[in-house]
């Protein structure tokens, strides 16, 4: 297996780029944006950690963003229920897509993209490191 991650800021055609490859995709933005619509596990997490600000399913990303401008901690306390879903359904994925070469699309916005980085163990592929400078679509 060959994992091949894309990275690049938000809305820089890391997504884009990694498809025109024709591989199975796994995109940490998608997955999130699903947690929030079907996973009832999720969303009550969410509303027991955050009961001022997530009032009903599915999760809102507005309900999100009130709970991390209202107090910066929020943002690790989202990211402590957030993250290990994510990664559950990425190693789903990896199992399911084990012949292939898989491309991971992951945002790097400062600070917590080298955590994000180093959620991708490389020990259990034969890994390639691969640059591709993306800069911003619509800049």
């Amino acid at each position: 297996m060959i994992r091949i991650a894309v990275l690049g800021d938000i809305g820089s055609g890391k997504s884009y780029v990694a498809k025109q490859f024709g591989g199975p995709v796994f995109n940490a933005d998608v997955e999130v944006s699903k947690l929030y619509r079907k996973s009832r596990k999720c969303y009550n997490k969410l509303k027991k950690t955050l009961p001022g600000y997530i009032v009903s399913f599915p999760v809102k990303k507005i309900e999100i963003s009130k709970a991390i401008i209202a107090d910066q901690h929020n943002l690790k306390k989202v990211i402590k229920i957030v993250h290990p879903e994510v990664r559950f359904n990425m190693n789903n994925f990896i199992k399911k897509n084990k012949n292939s070469v898989i491309f991971e699309s992951v945002d790097l916005p400062a600070p917590f993209g080298p955590m994000m980085a180093c959620t991708f163990p490389a020990s259990s592929c034969r890994f390639k490191p691969l640059s591709i400078s993306l800069s911003p679509i619509f800049a």
